[in-house]
């Protein structure tokens, strides 16, 4: 299938740009004028467009939903709620006839292909999103589990080979999921760690261990396998733990700044010697499970850097 990564922003800029017409004249007033010599109508006539079937794989990046719009009826509001994650489709075969204007042939291109994926393939939308991909997924290997050694049963009259298949199927899947979830969790405990810290003690993130800085997401450097991924873990830790020990250890010199400075030091000093390696063990922890990830499918660091791909 074609492989999308979808940001709403960016999507609704396409949007925007497709459907853009030239504004209307400023004056009521005016006398009346060529139309179609100011650009205001568009005359393309398309007499028969054709589009093949068109398989698709989508990971989409919601931001906001507009409730006034899905208010109004439009459906496609309903995919900014959840992020979609891998979500497959097929675009449907589409034939139009005698269309005027490029922006009507988009619109009801885009109509078909809405009401298609809306009414007969809702559970592949489902599949793909965020929080049911693990549980689909693992589902898959349990069919996996069941439905190959009865496949190989009608081929051959034996099953052992299918049991193997079908037990390496669903190991991976549950393996694989089990670590995407724990690589999730780990990085979201830091995110909000950092964010404590940063509310409490006024502290910014420092370039080396926050993606945030350089509007990236903690996904799009991962370790290719699980030797880099521990080595990784390690420094993380090391500089973290490093980091609040510097701190305590600056609390006497403040001292020479009087009271004040030695209690606005103290005051610093103790989140940041609580919250700091907690969040280099729970980066450690995510960079450890991301790189094991990578070592049994080593596919997911490819498509990881296809994603986030400058």
């Amino acid at each position: 299938p074609l492989r999308f990564y979808v940001d709403q922003d960016a999507l609704s800029f396409i949007g925007a740009f497709v459907s853009y017409g030239p504004p209307p004249p400023s004056t009521p007033a005016s006398p009346p004028q060529n139309s179609a010599s100011n650009g205001e109508e568009d005359d393309s006539f398309f007499q028969m467009c054709s589009i093949r079937p068109i398989p698709v794989m989508i990971d989409y990046k919601p931001k906001h939903v507009n409730i006034e719009s899905l208010r109004g009826g439009n459906l496609l509001e309903v995919f900014n709620f959840v992020p979609l994650e891998g979500a497959e489709m097929t675009l449907n075969q589409v034939r139009l006839n005698g269309v005027k204007g490029i922006g009507k042939l988009i619109n009801m291109i885009k109509l078909q292909w809405l009401r298609d994926v809306t009414k007969n393939q809702p559970h592949r939308v489902v599949k793909g999103l965020s929080g049911i991909k693990p549980i689909a997924s693992i589902g898959a290997g349990i069919a996996d589990l069941i439905l190959l050694p009865w496949q190989q049963y009608q081929r051959e009259g034996k099953i052992m080979r299918g049991l193997e298949k079908g037990a390496k199927s669903f190991s991976k899947a549950a393996a694989m999921e089990t670590l995407a979830l724990g690589a999730r969790l780990a990085i979201t405990t830091q995110t909000i760690l950092e964010g404590v810290e940063k509310n409490t003690t006024g502290r910014k993130p420092s370039f080396e261990d926050s993606s945030l800085e350089r509007n990236k997401s903690r996904f799009s450097e991962q370790p290719k396998n699980i030797q880099e991924g521990v080595a990784q873990g390690a420094q993380s830790l090391a500089r973290n733990v490093n980091e609040a020990v510097q701190t305590v250890l600056d609390v006497p010199a403040r001292g020479l700044q009087g009271d004040t400075g030695r209690a606005a030091a103290a005051a610093r000093a103790v989140p940041v010697a609580i919250l700091r390696p907690v969040i280099g063990a729970t980066e450690a922890v995510s960079k450890t499970l991301l790189g094991l990830q990578n070592t049994i499918d080593p596919s997911k660091k490819k498509q990881t850097e296809d994603k986030y791909k400058n």
